[in-house]
């Protein structure tokens, strides 16, 4: 570890300020700066590693607000994750991430934990587990797994019913393809709506963010090196994810993760360049859409949650709410924090259950009392989080903002699937 990126925290506690995990503990030990000074003195060798030190480390969403708002130009980001690597190679990885790092890379794993799961979630299976939780989270709460990846449901290339307006590249990631189909086949629906052609590489895979965010780099590596040539070989005007941390993998931080694999970035930029958020695709694209909505629906009232890393990596924080604001058929009802974390955060909200539900808990009592019907979001891990900390199961339909626009489609004469 090199303490030269480190020393450029000037110790100001801005990022105190913003740092959801210090706002629910009002601990310094939890704060992003006293993380950089255990980097710090790490990198000194005046101070050892140890389960404590990692333990401290690992007290952090990598949600990256303090990244984006530090005055100093500290990358927190990147830094904890080195560090955790580092930790990692030291004193072991948790059981969570040594899971991970063996399913998230290999997509034949992925189906067969699908398959797992889904039996798992059967009746029986539900009498047998009873109310065995992950972290807070009832295990009856999580959410079913597709009975075939989204992407064995679709062909490889969707063709708009009309002439094509433009070519776009769906990223699904993990989630997607094997928990939630409803979101892929909204999307798909949506943008041939709009009149895109619709390409789903079969070939791609994790975008190995939370593999990266957990220091279990090397894992990650050949995932990641054939999403960026899978992608790189289609002809496309964009390519679009779904998912927040897809966003912020394929937009952001593929480019410096290149950079600490000691690998050439141009490749990686040329990509980010063209990745969006599918509803920040729509919004600037709303012209497309509009002519599609229809203003007799019945209205439904809708909030929504914006996912950390798409306010801190996304074009502009605003812009999927003001797609839901845009739409004929909802009734929009914004909460005051709309856009803190929800404090799932990969693994956090098993590791530190405390912390993360005392998060939650104020966003779901917000929610509830804005009397919305759904909670809109385009973030798998936030979903998982929300959903399952409902007071009532089902009280809310926790969904993505494509399938609240499907809801608002007109009828064509061809019957919708």
């Amino acid at each position: 570890m090199k303490a030269d990126e480190a020393n450029q925290c000037g110790k100001c506690g801005l990022c105190l300020t913003s740092c959801p995990v210090y706002k629910a503990t009002r601990e310094e030990t939890t704060a992003p700066r006293a993380k950089i000074h255990l980097i710090k003195n790490f990198a000194h060798d005046t101070l050892p590693a140890s389960d404590r030190m990692q333990k401290k480390l690992q007290c952090c969403l990598m949600c990256g607000t303090c990244t984006n708002m530090c005055p100093g130009g500290v990358q927190h980001d990147i830094l904890f994750m080195r560090m955790r690597q580092e930790m990692g190679s030291r004193q072991g990885r948790s059981k969570e991430v040594k899971a991970a790092g063996a399913i998230l890379p290999k997509e034949n794993r992925l189906r067969l934990v699908s398959k797992a799961a889904r039996l798992g979630a059967s009746s029986l299976a539900q009498r047998i587990i009873g109310r065995m939780r992950i972290g807070n989270i009832p295990i009856e709460n999580f959410p079913m797994p597709n009975a075939r990846p989204f992407r064995d449901q679709v062909p490889e290339i969707i063709e708009p019913s009309g002439r094509p307006v433009g070519t776009v590249v769906y990223f699904t990631g993990c989630a997607t393809n094997h928990i939630f189909e409803r979101t892929g086949h909204a999307s798909v629906k949506v943008l041939t709506r709009m009149g895109y052609r619709v390409i789903l590489p079969k070939n791609q895979g994790c975008c190995g963010l939370p593999l990266f965010f957990h220091g279990d780099i090397k894992q990650a590596e050949d995932t990641i090196l054939a999403n960026i040539d899978v992608l790189q070989a289609v002809s496309c005007d964009a390519i679009l994810v779904d998912c927040a941390t897809c966003g912020s993998a394929l937009g952001h931080a593929y480019p410096q993760l290149m950079t600490e694999l000691d690998l050439p970035d141009r490749p990686a930029r040329r990509l980010a360049e063209k990745v969006w958020d599918i509803g920040e695709f729509v919004f600037r694209h709303f012209d497309q859409l509009a002519p599609h909505l229809d203003p007799g629906k019945n209205k439904e009232t809708v909030t929504y949650h914006l996912p950390c890393h798409l306010k801190n990596h996304g074009q502009e924080k605003t812009m999927v709410e003001n797609l839901l604001k845009e739409l004929p058929h909802v009734d929009y009802q914004k909460t005051g924090d709309w856009d803190s974390c929800c404090g799932g955060g990969g693994f956090f909200f098993n590791e530190y259950p405390e912390i993360s539900k005392k998060i939650v808990d104020s966003k779901i009592k917000n929610a509830v009392n804005t009397g919305a019907q759904s909670w809109a979001t385009g973030c798998p891990g936030c979903r998982v989080q929300l959903s399952g900390n409902l007071p009532q199961k089902g009280m809310m339909d926790v969904c993505h903002p494509m399938e609240i626009i499907v809801r608002g489609l007109k009828q064509t004469a061809k019957t919708d699937e």
